[in-house]
């Protein structure tokens, strides 16, 4: 077994089908898309687990009780909020799907998250981009929380603007997290699982 590897690949792969997630609502409102929709999701909720296990881990591989803790609690809350989000899927009330879900329950989760994991990645100092990965992430967070009273589905007048500078900014920023996470994860997995491999 190789999760710091499984990780590193689970984390692309669930970039690129969250993309393909995000397009099916807008190309049908359909039941069987509605399905499709579902089973996506499912697949997503494996590859979440996939990344989680990766930083369970990397806190047994660094012998970080703090990260190892984290990232149990944190798997929890990803999976319980995704398994709602899931079957929520199935409801034919779009507008409940997009309020309960969307927010903020999933962006004040995923922000909870980001933040407790960027602070006890701060901590490791034995694996290269943790660091950086545990300060873009705290800065990850503290955006989606900010985001919840500026991008929410209510036309709030006079900030356009901030909502489109807030949209550009949240999207760089998660964009250089998610790859510097994976190379964080590509480094690990040769650090620790490589050495691993050697001996046998």
């Amino acid at each position: 077994m190789k999760p710091l590897k499984y990780a590193t690949i689970a984390i692309p792969l669930t970039l690129i089908l969250s993309s393909i997630m995000s397009l099916i609502p807008i190309l049908s409102k359909s039941y069987s898309f509605n399905n499709i929709l579902f089973l996506l999701s499912l697949v997503q909720i494996i590859f979440t687990v996939i990344i989680y296990l990766g930083y369970i881990n990397l806190g047994k591989y660094t012998q970080d009780k703090a990260l190892e803790t984290t990232s149990w609690v944190c798997l929890i809350l990803i999976f319980i909020t995704n398994i709602f989000a899931s079957i929520l899927i199935l409801d034919s009330d779009r507008s409940l799907f997009k309020i309960i879900v969307q927010f903020p329950v999933i962006l004040l989760t995923n922000s909870i998250i980001y933040i407790l994991l960027g602070i006890v990645l701060l901590r490791i100092k034995k694996v290269q981009f943790t660091r950086t990965v545990g300060i873009l992430g705290i800065i990850l967070g503290l955006m989606g929380i900010v985001s919840m009273v500026y991008l929410g589905p209510v036309d709030m007048g006079n900030i356009s603007l901030i909502k489109a500078a807030l949209q550009g900014l949240l999207g760089i920023v998660a964009i250089i997290f998610f790859v510097l996470q994976i190379l964080m994860f590509y480094r690990a997995s040769l650090q620790f699982e490589g050495k691993k491999r050697k001996k046998k």
